[in-house]
């Protein structure tokens, strides 16, 4: 194979692995550094929802919690202090059509689904439509009057089935009403059925993007809501949450993270004292890690636009210097070749001046051969050699000499010899 063309095709096979090298060391190391910034991002992410979202939306709910939960609270309070309510039962209960429209106006200008009074002396259980019944210590579903009779404080707030609703389960905010010598008149209060609290956790979880619940501190739901009208779905039932959440409470912590389905669920419980429930703040990672994956996704589309462009570059200064290579190296081998075929020639000519000279030489060595004084004998012409023999002249001047003899008569003795074919 001539030296140009192999010089032409080595440069490419080796060009063509450089690029494949680069490339993969290129692409292994943005690959690394996407999947470590991945992983960092990540870890980082779930510790700013477990220390920073969760805690931040927890504070906000229970600042919204106390102006639309503790609302009934504070109505309550009002009803249990109004002077009207305290005049009419120490009056003897007189007009009950004026407690009724007391009632009702409670009801309607707060919106509540129910309002109610029940007499410590009567124990008539009045409700804005009318006498609903008498409280009897031996009906269970009484319970709730004569637990708020001998309670400390001044209210309590319980779940139980509205008779006066059709036993719809209603929030009650249950309030002790006193004397001014704090002797037990009776209670009043208000409900809230648990539609209009699913309603508010509905709204904290369209606005917040969480997953909101309330718990009693039993560690179970106060409302079980169904998962496919929250805006974040969450891939746990109800009884897997209550045992996580039960987990929570128990560990008095406020934070905790679990697994399920291959999603991590990061709860956040803070506990709220005027309702004596802890509000449970549920947040799943994969909204966010998603996010976090497209980035990653387009990192890596993005390190191979990078590589690409970066091996295109590279080979096309490879090829510029490729170029430049064999232009010079073609150069080299021409210049090779030239300096090659003048040593030849010269070479050539100094084989051929050698030979002339040796020719030369020995031709001088036979000139002085034939030079110088030649002993030869006056009669028959023989000369003496240097060695005292005498030789005839023809074979003298062949032995020291390249000259040849061919005889032949000259026309003086062809006449003296044979002077009848040559007369004179």
């Amino acid at each position: 194979m001539p030296a140009s063309s192999y010089s032409g095709r080595r440069p490419r096979l080796r060009n063509r692995r450089y690029l494949l090298g680069v490339g993969f060391l290129l692409l292994i190391g943005f690959v690394m550094t996407s999947l470590a910034a991945y992983f960092v991002s990540k870890a980082a992410l779930r510790t700013h929802i477990r220390e920073n979202e969760l805690p931040l939306t927890s504070d906000t709910l229970y600042s919204e919690i106390q102006r639309d939960l503790l609302r009934p609270i504070l109505i309550s309070s009002l009803m249990a202090q109004d002077t009207f309510v305290h005049d009419w039962l120490l009056a003897g209960e007189p007009d009950e059509l004026r407690l009724r429209r007391y009632l009702d106006e409670i009801r309607r200008t707060y919106g509540t689904v129910t309002s109610f009074l029940v007499s410590e002396r009567t124990r008539t259980y009045y409700h804005a439509d009318g006498i609903l019944k008498k409280v009897s210590p031996d009906e269970p579903r009484d319970a709730w009057f004569f637990r708020v009779r001998d309670l400390t404080t001044p209210y309590e707030i319980n779940l139980d089935p509205d008779l006066a609703n059709r036993d719809a389960l209603t929030i009650f905010v249950n309030h002790r009403i006193v004397d001014d010598q704090g002797r037990f008149l009776g209670a009043t209060g208000i409900g809230l059925t648990i539609k209009s609290v699913n309603a508010m956790m509905l709204d904290y979880r369209r606005r917040y993007d969480r997953n909101v619940y309330f718990v009693n501190p039993n560690g179970q739901l106060i409302t079980r809501l169904d998962q496919t009208t929250a805006s974040t779905a969450s891939p746990v039932t109800p009884d897997d949450l209550t045992a996580q959440i039960k987990k929570l409470i128990a560990s008095g912590k406020s934070s905790a993270s679990f697994q399920r389905k291959g999603t991590t669920l990061h709860l956040n419980a803070r506990f709220i004292p005027e309702l004596n429930w802890y509000l449970v703040v549920e947040q799943a990672e994969t909204k966010a890690l998603r996010n976090i994956f497209k980035a990653l996704i387009a990192n890596l589309f993005f390190c191979i636009a990078v590589t690409v462009g970066v091996l295109f570059l590279f080979n096309f200064i490879l090829n510029i210097f490729r170029r430049r290579l064999d232009q010079v190296f073609e150069e080299e081998l021409a210049l090779r070749r030239i300096n090659r075929d003048q040593a030849e020639s010269i070479s050539l000519q100094n084989r051929e001046l050698s030979e002339s000279n040796i020719r030369l030489q020995a031709a001088l060595a036979d000139v002085k051969k034939l030079s110088g004084l030649l002993p030869i004998c006056a009669s028959c012409k023989k000369i003496r050699d240097d060695r005292g023999y005498w030789n005839r002249i023809e074979a003298y001047i062949q032995n020291h000499s390249e000259a040849e003899f061919s005889h032949s008569i000259c026309p003086e003795c062809s006449r003296k010899l044979y002077p009848e074919i040559f007369p004179i």
